[in-house]
């Protein structure tokens, strides 16, 4: 380093302490150079342009500087960003699962509201059944009446073709007219109930339908609720045959109770002919 030289030396002065020390080196070779005349010219053209020199070194490192912090920020700026937008889109998610949940509970709700549907239709068609039940018995009993009413006509009538009037018991005829009256009223008690039977399987038929439409609608792949319904269906296409039966055994017994009727009267009138005789 050759600094101490150029802060001494007599041509410098004052001008030499502003040059900075990258530009000391540039400053002694001017002075030593023999095309220089009179030094003091020299040095003050050194001391112009080494300054415009110092400038330049200066500002190239900041620009450089500023051009790397520069593509710093550049690089770094799409990192900042993405988080921004993953945020953004974020809240989609919870929003669907939502809307999934409340899907999922409505359908829940609808099937528990079609199983109670379904357990009441089930629970009206047992109490059917036993109306049924006790319908077809109270008719039965009333053939039974009906055979044993034919039987005691017979045996009247056989009894005035083989007995003079003065055999035949007067306090006969009442007790046969009471007995006739009594299935009369059994008869119009079991064609009564026969009825209210068979209303209320028309309406159970109507709720079926309508649970079966909603059910359809709404469980098109539910297979057991299907199998359920079809378990349904048929239980009441039997209940419905049974009471077509039990329309036949009582359009039987109204057939028989008009032969009965038919009997007696005759009979009335072979006794009210006998006793005239």
């Amino acid at each position: 380093m050759q600094t101490p030289k150029a802060r001494t030396s007599p041509a410098g002065g004052g001008a030499a302490q502003r040059i900075s020390p990258r530009s000391s080196s540039t400053e002694v070779t001017q002075k030593n150079s023999p095309s220089q005349g009179g030094g003091g010219g020299s040095a003050e053209v050194s001391q112009k342009s080494s300054p415009k020199v110092v400038r330049q070194l200066k500002t190239g490192p900041r620009f450089l500087d500023h051009t790397a912090s520069s593509s710093n920020l550049a690089t770094k700026a799409p990192k900042e960003r993405s988080p921004k937008l993953a945020d953004h889109r974020s809240p989609k998610s919870p929003i669907s699962e939502k809307k999934r949940q409340s899907r999922v509970s409505e359908l829940e709700n609808q099937i528990s509201k079609l199983e109670r549907d379904l357990q009441t239709v089930k629970d009206q068609l047992c109490s059917t059944e036993e109306l049924k039940k006790q319908a077809q018995k109270e008719a039965e009993e009333s053939n039974q009446q009906l055979s044993a009413l034919s039987l005691k006509l017979e045996e009247s009538r056989k009894l005035l073709e083989n007995s003079g009037p003065e055999e035949i018991s007067e306090e006969r005829d009442p007790i046969l007219v009471s007995e006739l009256d009594a299935i009369q009223k059994q008869h119009s008690h079991d064609t009564a109930a026969l009825a209210s039977a068979l209303d209320e399987i028309k309406q159970l038929k109507n709720q079926l339908e309508t649970v079966s439409e909603s059910e359809s609608a709404h469980f098109k792949n539910s297979e057991l609720d299907k199998n359920e319904l079809e378990d349904l269906k048929k239980s009441l296409s039997e209940t419905l045959s049974l009471v077509e039966e039990m329309k036949n055994e009582l359009s039987d017994c109204k057939e028989s109770e008009t032969r009965a009727h038919a009997l007696v009267g005759e009979t009335l009138t072979q006794l009210e002919t006998a006793k005239k005789k």
